[in-house]
């Protein structure tokens, strides 16, 4: 999906009457945090802009001290704060119908390949090396990931989750081992484009229970 321009703009003038509407005083954050939520959660990710926006978007949600999921997993520092420069931004384009966990890894070279050998050889991650970016990216959701700079693996899980409970508790979620995670590869230079999932009219499940 591309950033279609036209309806981005249409989206801002919508926000900006938005915001030009909000109470002032007491309220006015939180009226501000609601039109926020419409355009970067809404509007923006109909429009394919959701990656373009990301950074922005956190930056935006910390200033009114809104809630950040809208924006996308911001896997940099737990999404805690800001996007850093350098870190690398990937569209995720979720046409499936599960809901996608994803973790990252930070594994490089074989330093002992390089430089006993000359031998170029990635090492390869471990289920334990892999850390749990923070919020889950919903079915049929056009959004973005935000990645360390120095990340080399990006795991895709497709999940069967209950709202009721709370990211990171494994009681309120099931990930699937088929379809089996996807994993992709990553430098300080070059990722993958986007992360797309295919379309799929109902979810992938493990049991009736899901």
């Amino acid at each position: 999906r591309h950033c279609r321009k036209d309806e981005l703009r249409e989206c801002k003038r919508a926000y900006e009457v938005c915001v030009r509407a909000a109470p002032a005083g007491e309220g006015y954050s939180e009226a501000v945090c609601e039109c926020s939520d419409e355009y970067y959660g809404v509007c923006s990710r109909r429009a394919g802009c959701a990656s373009a926006l990301m950074t922005q978007c956190v930056d935006e949600m910390a200033k009114w001290k809104c809630e950040s999921s809208v924006c996308g997993s911001n896997c940099v520092d737990q999404g805690n704060g800001v996007i850093p420069p350098g870190s690398h931004i990937v569209p995720v384009n979720n046409f499936g119908a599960n809901a996608l966990r994803f973790s990252v890894c930070f594994r490089t070279l074989n330093a002992r390949s390089l430089n006993r050998f000359g031998m170029v050889v990635q090492e390869r991650c471990q289920p334990h090396d892999f850390h749990l970016c923070p919020y889950w990216v919903p079915p049929t959701t056009f959004t973005a990931i935000a990645l360390p700079r120095n990340a080399s693996y990006l795991k895709v899980e497709f999940c069967v989750v209950d709202d009721s409970g709370s990211y990171g508790d494994e009681a309120y979620y099931h990930c699937l081992a088929d379809p089996a995670p996807r994993e992709y590869f990553g430098t300080e230079t070059h990722w993958p484009s986007a992360v797309d999932v295919e379309f799929a009219k109902a979810p992938y499940c493990a049991s009736d229970r899901d």
